[in-house]
């Protein structure tokens, strides 16, 4: 999950997430990165996040 610590959907979602990713510990590895801070434009802008929170999901 790309997030902003500002970003009221993205405090809502926490923890559901944080949740989802104890459940699938083991199997699936979910991150979270706060993308709004100085030195991160470049990874915005490699994943074309324009909103928050951003779920992406690599295989």
């Amino acid at each position: 999950m790309f997030y902003a610590p500002w970003c009221g959907h993205c405090k809502r979602l926490k923890p559901t997430y944080a949740e989802v990713a104890g459940e699938v510990r083991g199997q699936h590895i979910l991150a979270a990165m706060n993308v709004d801070k100085e030195g991160c434009h470049s990874v915005r802008a490699q994943f074309n996040i324009t909103g928050f929170p951003t779920l992406i999901y690599f295989e």
